[in-house]
């Protein structure tokens, strides 16, 4: 089997890790505002915070990659992500090093290791697969949030929201920093070509997929990219979807326990979110090979 979907398959048990950062601080949400005294708000801005710092250093961490290869920063983002719950469950007794926990080792972490290392090595080694890759790693996500959500309320509800959080640092840790190791720069790194390509001769075309001599998207330098009005118009619909998302994410919990559920009960109905996700980001991956992505 083609290399590159031993990639996608790492990546997949990888960012089902990593959606502990998606999921997890919702879980945390009550218990940590309740014991260090804070507001809502406060708290909150915590989760906010993570989120610019994340929008900040973005480019500098896709910089890296380049510069460094996936793997390496695999590994240091896996690191900080991992030692930062376990930070937040240990030294996390007041506001500012609640702060300083979550935006600058476990979000941080997060960001550098996980999306923005995984989506550069899926865009590597997939050129005609490359949405079912992406699909795959997302519906990961998803099943993360199904597992990950009711089980760290279980923890938080019988053994307090500090053993939950080393607990979920010590797992983001076992599980993906072994898997890191799987990755390479590239498939000509491996005397391969993307998508399993054989080295000599041309892929057979295929009903919906366009022919390798005649590449259905264009290339772009990245000052290319930011002269165009999509790239821009694509980077405002992330924005308002990440808002969107961002905030019900967070506050998820905490809302449904104010209408009236337990925080378990709370944390298995939020679950249902992404169990609802799952079958549809395998279906538009499937979709996304074979036809427009703009009409999908």
């Amino acid at each position: 089997m083609y290399y590159g979907w031993w990639l996608a398959a790492a990546s997949a048990v990888i960012t089902f890790a990593g959606s502990l950062n998606n999921y997890g601080f919702s879980v945390f949400f009550l218990p940590i505002t309740r014991e260090l005294g804070l507001t809502r708000a406060q708290t909150s801005f915590v989760f906010s915070a993570a989120r610019l710092e994340g929008g900040i250093e973005a480019p500098i961490a896709g910089w890296l990659t380049d510069k460094l290869g996936p793997r390496t920063m695999l590994i240091i983002g896996n690191i900080l992500c991992g030692a930062g719950f376990i930070l937040l469950g240990l030294v996390a007794h007041s506001f500012w090093t609640l702060f300083i926990v979550w935006v600058f080792v476990a979000s941080l972490g997060f960001q550098t290791g996980f999306y923005t290392a995984i989506l550069a090595a899926l865009n590597i080694w997939f050129v005609r697969h490359r949405a079912k890759a992406i699909g795959l790693i997302a519906s990961a996500n998803r099943v993360g949030g199904v597992v990950w959500t009711p089980l760290l309320a279980f923890l938080v509800v019988n053994q307090g929201w500090r053993t939950g959080a080393v607990f979920a640092g010590i797992a983001i840790l076992v599980i993906t920093l072994p898997l890191s190791l799987a990755f390479r720069r590239s498939p000509e790194s491996m005397g391969l070509r993307p998508d399993g390509d054989p080295i000599d001769g041309e892929v057979p075309d295929a009903p919906g997929v366009a022919p390798r001599s005649q590449p259905a998207t264009a290339d772009f330098t990245v000052k290319q990219a930011l002269k165009t009005p999509a790239f821009w118009l694509f980077s405002a619909a992330q924005l308002c979807r990440m808002v969107s998302f961002g905030a019900i994410t967070v506050h998820m919990i905490p809302i449904l326990v104010w209408k009236g559920q337990s925080e378990q009960g709370a944390a298995y109905l939020f679950s249902l979110i992404p169990l609802i996700g799952i079958p549809m980001t395998l279906v538009y991956g499937v979709l996304g090979d074979s036809f427009s992505k703009q009409r999908i």
